[in-house]
């Protein structure tokens, strides 16, 4: 029963982030099916997807050529180029964490529950609360390895479908406290 509670909530977490892209049903089939719709449909020609694509192409070439050999240790000239790019900012600071593996993610747990001792070596700390729930917080992307450790200590399903989240661009189901 836990394992279909766990599934319905991790696809509804995926059809919430669907929707907050402003993706419609239609969308999302032609882009997980590849079929294309009838005239007028939102998918793009092939020749209008390779323009695309050669495009971008171009510009990661650029962005490659001028930061090749540059060090980046901040993240500030991998920001500045986001930014170019039109990305707002608050998306370029999460994406820069997380590219520098300092996002944290959090997730709403039972005292008791996140109270349980966790590795030093795996980056997860508890922040218990006054009403009985605490955060627990996990720094940086977490690898397959650190999800089957979590799993294997008891606190996997906590994680479970935070794992989908720190393996996305952060911020579009747990965003990073």
């Amino acid at each position: 029963m836990r394992a279909s509670l766990a599934e319905t909530d991790r696809f509804a977490d995926e059809v919430e982030a669907v929707l907050a892209a402003g993706l419609t049903v239609a969308e999302v089939d032609a882009v997980l099916t590849a079929t294309t719709g009838p005239e007028g449909s939102t998918v793009p020609s092939d020749a209008a997807l390779g323009s695309t694509l050669t495009g971008l192409r171009a510009a990661l070439r650029a962005v490659y050529e001028q930061t090749a050999q540059t060090a980046d240790d901040k993240g500030t000239l991998t920001g500045r180029q986001l930014s170019l790019l039109g990305w707002e900012p608050a998306r370029v600071e999460q994406a820069v964490a997380t590219l520098l593996g300092t996002a944290v993610y959090a997730v709403e747990v039972a005292n008791d529950v996140g109270s349980r001792p966790y590795p030093a070596d795996l980056p997860v700390r508890f922040e218990p609360g006054p009403d009985g729930q605490g955060l627990l917080r996990f720094t940086g992307p977490m690898t397959l390895a650190q999800k089957q450790r979590m799993y294997g200590l008891g606190s996997g399903e906590l994680w479970g479908s935070t794992y989908g989240s720190c393996s996305r661009v952060p911020g579009t189901s747990w965003p990073p406290r």
